[in-house]
């Protein structure tokens, strides 16, 4: 799996998804971010689809639909008020 250029786990890795704490439902974001695909929803209420967490920021892997933040590498973790795995029906 590899988001945007970036390096990433594998889909099928059972260990990871056995330990993953990601529903398809939204749920508080508590700041502790797993390498994998979600979707978030900003303390502003913008629901951002198809992000990568990397290095302390949300990579937008997905231009469709998310072009007001698109390219923009200033999406800062802690923005996100809540989290879920994606939705994309392509991933």
């Amino acid at each position: 799996m590899q988001c945007c250029g970036q390096g990433g786990y594998k889909k099928n890795d059972m260990s990871l998804e056995d330990e993953s704490k990601l529903t398809k439902e939204w749920s508080k974001f508590d700041g502790d971010y797993e390498k994998s695909m979600q979707d978030i929803k900003l303390f502003n209420g913008d629901v951002i689809t198809m992000c990568w967490p990397n290095a302390g920021y949300w990579t937008v892997c997905r231009k469709e639909g998310n072009e007001k933040y698109y390219g923009n590498d200033k999406i800062k973790v802690r923005e996100a008020e809540f989290v879920r795995l994606t939705h994309d029906k392509n991933w």
